[in-house]
């Protein structure tokens, strides 16, 4: 009886793709480890060599480290954390690139009540181009985050609220907002009424380096959905 490890588990993971046509599209190769500890908290890693065609255009060198932990050491906190390492494909809207790649993401769900959830989600992808790496063409270096929330309140087991607002801006364009709030009401086990709309708005400043974010909106829509299961 092992009081520390619940699970201990290698992997490897390899495949190899091809279109209809027969053409070459992407091969990997990624052994990896998932250990599961006896608190509810578990870790992944894993190591992949790969190249890829993408846009006609057959990209070599990918290898990368991947990491993800995850932890629900009490019934109301849950922690969940991703990241990517190494040489990936960075694809610009002309031709892709290999590139040295940075990616995070972290994720935190509160759970005051059994009524109330509050998730949270922080991402960060930076790409820098690889100066010797075949097919190189100039680009900028690219760097993108995200900040997603959702909030969902269930006031009865009929009626239903949730709540989104996000985040996000890349390097080369201006930052967003949106809002999204949605009412669910379950008129029978079969039947569900829904309420909602969708918000966007746009960070309007020319130099966004420069003064206070100006926020005007872009989009906003309003919708409403019946749902009805028919069981044959």
């Amino acid at each position: 009886d092992n009081r520390v490890f619940d699970v201990l588990e290698p992997g490897l993971n390899f495949g190899r793709k091809y279109t209809y046509d027969g053409e070459f599209k992407d091969e990997w190769l990624q052994p990896q480890f998932f250990v599961r500890l006896k608190k509810q908290t578990w870790f992944w890693t894993g190591y992949m060599w790969s190249e890829e065609r993408f846009k006609n255009v057959l990209v070599p060198g990918i290898h990368r480290l991947m990491f993800e932990m995850g932890t629900d050491f009490t019934q109301y906190v849950s922690l969940n954390f991703w990241t990517q390492i190494g040489h990936s494909v960075f694809r610009p809207p002309d031709v892709p690139v290999l590139a040295e790649e940075h990616s995070y993401r972290v994720t935190l769900a509160i759970k005051p009540t059994s009524r109330l959830r509050l998730d949270n989600n922080y991402s960060y992808q930076r790409f820098d181009q690889i100066e010797d790496s075949p097919n190189v063409i100039p680009h900028d270096d690219h760097k993108e985050y995200n900040f997603r929330t959702r909030l969902t309140y269930q006031f009865t087991n009929r009626l239903f609220v949730r709540v989104i607002g996000q985040y996000r801006k890349a390097s080369s364009g201006n930052g967003y907002l949106e809002f999204d709030p949605l009412i669910s009401y379950k008129i029978n086990p079969f039947t569900v009424f829904f309420i909602g709309s969708t918000h966007d708005y746009e960070d309007t400043r020319i130099d966004t380096a420069v003064g206070s974010p100006d926020f005007r909106q872009t989009t906003r829509t309003f919708f409403v959905k019946f749902q009805y299961l028919f069981r044959i």
